[in-house]
């Protein structure tokens, strides 16, 4: 069985596409990480997105850049299942690094320590 969750929203943040700039940059200061999370299109989806998990064997997570299929669905699963292994893929290696380090800022972890 097969599910798709569309993560849909206006507000998303969207990477800079300056020239010269990275598209994958770091978080703002943690002090601001929850209420930026809260304000995400995959917040108030959370639920639905646990549900869905929990009753297929397949799931696609849709939606747009900036949405937080990448940095808050690993950690909606992670919150509901504790000893869950996720793993998060990304096209280039910049990204993937970025990427581990905004979770584990929003986590208060350091990088590799789970």
């Amino acid at each position: 069985k097969e599910e798709v969750v569309r993560l849909l929203g206006d507000q998303v943040n969207r990477p800079s596409t300056q020239p010269g700039r990275t598209p994958c940059r770091p978080g703002p200061p943690a002090s601001s990480l929850l209420a930026m999370r809260r304000r995400l299109p995959s917040w108030a989806c959370r639920e639905k997105v646990i549900e869905t998990v929990r009753s297929n064997q397949v799931t696609f997570i849709l939606g747009e850049t900036g949405c937080g299929k990448s940095t808050q669905v690993p950690q909606f699963l992670l919150e509901d299942c504790p000893g869950a292994n996720i793993l998060v893929t990304q096209p280039r290696r910049l990204c993937a690094l970025a990427l581990a380090h905004r979770v584990a800022d929003e986590r208060g972890e350091q990088v590799g320590q789970r």
